[in-house]
This record gives C-alpha cells, structure tokens and sequence, in this order.
C-alpha cells in the first residue's frame, strides 16, 4: 500500500474512533503482511504525534493537509 493512503486511513481511524483503535488497525495491516515493518514504525510514530497534538493544533493540520 502507498504510504500516503496508509497516512490518511490511519489519521480518519484516529479521527472517528481514537489513537488506540488506529494503532489497533495498523498493528492488524501489519500482521496480514499488507505493510512493512518500516512504514508501521513510521505510522505509529506519526499517530503518536499527532495524538500528542491540542485539538486546535490538530484541527489546523487536518484544514492544511485538505488544502494541499
């Protein structure tokens, strides 16, 4: 899978349902061998600062990911 859509789906899991169930689904990709261990390493590590992130924070970032 791309790494971009990994980003995007895990960050809509994160939005909807929380960083637990995120990492959950990430964990699950991996385990299906859909993705490297690489990238979720890198998409824990993101959905960690994300979460890490104030709301407003968070919302700015979503608004400038659209935007691009």
């Amino acid at each position: 899978m791309e790494n971009k859509l990994l980003y995007q789906m895990a960050i809509k899991t994160f939005n909807k349902h929380g960083y637990q169930k995120a990492v959950d689904e990430v964990n699950e990709l991996y385990s299906k061998d859909k993705i490297t261990l690489i990238q979720k390493s890198e998409l824990v590590s993101n959905l960690s600062s994300f979460q890490m992130l104030t709301k407003k924070q968070r919302k700015f970032l979503e608004k400038d990911q659209e935007s691009a």
